[in-house]
């Protein structure tokens, strides 16, 4: 059954066409949720409400994007609700089980992205801000990248560099087409790498940036399928006094 067959049959309330909506899509949908959620019981219960609400408001889609993405929406929104309503906002994000093959829309990622910030926010009780500028030249609803580069960084970001001022913290994704890549900036005005590091050690905290890590293993897998030479490149921003202003990542991402 094709996608826009299992569409229509569902706006029909076709049971058939809602099986073959729920076995095409509940397990990428299902490792959405595990992103977002500890535990396993928790993780299906999202699962099961997400895919309740797709096949219920499936007239609400109305073929801007990808069907996968607008389904991916609704999940990650059941995901936010279920923290906001269990007050825990911790969040735990594991990549690793990501193929390398599949790709999103930008607009798909983007999006995404956002909930996940907005996630952060709920949790240092809105503590920082974000903005994202685009280029007005780059159409996100055509161009498709892999899922989940940009999210680590971000994340590293938050966790590291805003996660310990009390206020006015603010990271800025920046993203632009340059030639056949799309170049991503994210920067934020943190307390820095390095007495990130110092706070770390003296707290014995033992959490580590995995991904990071896993990220930049994938952008060598892509530049080896795309024969390119993308790095990421992170630098330590300082004020004319030398003291920390925050941290800066720069990757770029074939297209």
């Amino acid at each position: 059954m094709t996608e826009q067959e299992i569409i229509q049959g569902c706006r029909k309330q076709d049971r058939h066409s809602q099986q073959a909506l729920y076995d095409k899509y509940s397990p990428k949908m299902f490792g959405v949720c595990k992103r977002y959620l500890k535990n396993h019981e928790d993780a299906e219960d999202v699962l099961v409400e997400g895919l309740f609400k797709a096949m219920s408001k499936i007239d609400m889609f109305k073929g801007a994007g990808s069907f996968e993405g607008w389904i991916r929406r609704i999940v990650v929104n059941e995901a936010l609700m279920h923290l906001r309503k269990n007050n825990n906002f911790k969040m735990t994000v594991e990549i690793s089980n990501i193929e390398i093959q599949s790709f999103i829309t930008i607009q798909d990622e983007l999006e995404a992205l956002k909930l996940y910030i907005q996630l952060e926010q709920m949790r240092l009780r809105n503590s920082f801000s974000f903005e994202m500028i685009l280029d007005n030249h780059l159409n996100t609803e055509i161009y498709e990248i892999p899922p989940m580069l940009i999210q680590p960084f971000v994340e590293n970001s938050i966790w590291h560099g805003l996660n310990h001022l009390e206020h006015g913290g603010k990271v800025t994704i920046q993203i632009q087409k340059e030639g056949e890549s799309l170049k991503c900036i994210i920067e934020d005005n943190g307390i820095g790498r390095v007495e990130s590091a110092k706070i770390k050690s003296a707290k014995k905290v033992k959490r580590k940036s995995m991904g990071m890590n896993i990220t930049t293993e994938r952008m060598e897998i892509i530049n080896n399928i795309y024969d390119t030479k993308n790095e990421i490149k992170i630098e330590d921003l300082y004020d004319d006094n030398h003291n920390a202003t925050g941290t800066r990542v720069t990757l770029n991402i074939p297209l």
